[in-house]
């Protein structure tokens, strides 16, 4: 793995880019860096108190303050694929790989408390609303969509040679063994 390479996880809130991206920096000996932690310590208070505008501004910002980091395994916050100046930013820092979830797993993990400040009203309907928002997204700008943990360790593993190949569908859904 080439130390100045560096790996990008995008995905719902609660798809564990930060859980498993503090193990695999660990073990792979990369810097661990947190977007949600660098924009507040509690994101959820932050969106609440300065509005969603603010929060996002505070996100291009931090993300456009990572131009120029080596060696880490960065989680990114779940809407930062809202903004086309930070896709475009990640894009530059190393290869996204999308943590997909399957939607009721997903939907169960939002119900559990806290529920995102984002969620207004209705949670179903919130929850709809948000899903058909950014599924396609983290989709459409992942190099590689990974379905199960052992893949991203892999991933992480090979380096960028594993990131899709032109012609290749990067969520594309492993075949069954």
């Amino acid at each position: 793995m080439d130390k100045n390479s560096n790996f990008v996880l995008i995905g719902f809130k609660r798809s564990g880019k930060t859980t498993l991206g503090r193990a695999l920096a660990h073990h792979f000996d990369l810097q661990f860096i947190d977007t949600d932690s660098l924009i507040a310590p509690d994101c959820n208070q932050f969106y609440q108190q300065q509005g969603k505008e603010a929060f996002r501004q505070r996100e291009e910002e931090v993300i456009r303050d990572l131009k120029g980091t080596k060696n880490a395994l960065i989680s990114i916050g779940a809407g930062a694929v809202l903004s086309p100046p930070s896709v475009h930013t990640l894009k530059k820092l190393g290869p996204l790989f999308y943590l997909y979830l399957d939607k009721d797993e997903l939907k169960r993990r939002f119900q559990l408390p806290p529920v995102p400040a984002y969620f207004e009203g209705d949670f179903d309907a919130a929850f709809e609303k948000m899903y058909a928002e950014r599924a396609p997204l983290y989709e459409q700008i992942a190099d590689k969509v990974i379905f199960h943990e052992e893949e991203l360790w892999q991933a992480i593993h090979s380096g960028v040679s594993f990131v899709s190949q032109p012609g290749e569908n990067p969520t594309a859904r492993p075949s069954a063994s």
